[in-house]
């Protein structure tokens, strides 16, 4: 069952689903909260080999910003970024994060691997592609992205723990894992 917007306001304000959420309430809708960029984009360095294999390590640098902390994403271009919210999911929530549909008729998807697992603590990290013929600037507190929330039917008797559990600000691939 997904969470009202009523229901993650009353989350919020009793210290759930967000570190320190009780002052995001105006970002809450319906059914879901808009998030916002933090700081800190990241691309992909270009593979020794030429080709991204994902038995590989992958390096990335930092993308240099502005003095507002903004970034301009090159038309057809991808880049990492990262919520400024911290999620805490309990064992019995999950949820999904999905671009906002006002950004993307701008030519911005962002998240194309949007399932964050019950048991979840961290900043999530953002894949932003810019789809459009143009450059669009990506700015600290922008809101790009909503979460919703479900309730499971019983909580996870196995929460999440792998690999970016606790991670804070953008994180790229952690592949390859050979620990599972």
């Amino acid at each position: 069952m997904k969470l009202s917007g009523d229901t993650i306001k009353k989350m919020l304000s009793e210290g759930k689903l967000i570190r320190d959420g009780e002052e995001l309430v105006n970002q809450v809708g319906p059914n879901s909260i808009d998030v916002k960029l933090g700081r800190g984009f990241k691309r992909l360095r270009a593979p020794r080999s030429g080709v991204i294999d994902f038995a590989e390590q992958q390096e990335y640098e930092y993308i240099e910003e502005g003095v507002d902390g903004s970034i301009v994403l090159p038309s057809h271009s991808f880049a990492l970024g990262t919520t400024a919210e911290y999620v805490d999911l309990p064992a019995n929530i999950c949820a999904r994060i999905d671009g906002r549909s006002s950004r993307a008729r701008l030519g911005l998807v962002v998240q194309t691997a949007g399932t964050i697992n019950a048991g979840m603590r961290g900043n999530i990290t953002l894949e932003l592609t810019n789809l459009c013929d143009y450059p669009i600037r990506l700015r600290p507190g922008d809101s790009v992205a909503q979460i919703e929330f479900e309730l499971l039917d019983q909580p996870a008797s196995l929460p999440y723990q792998g690999a970016y559990q606790g991670q804070e600000g953008t994180t790229g691939s952690r592949l390859p894992r050979m620990d599972f």
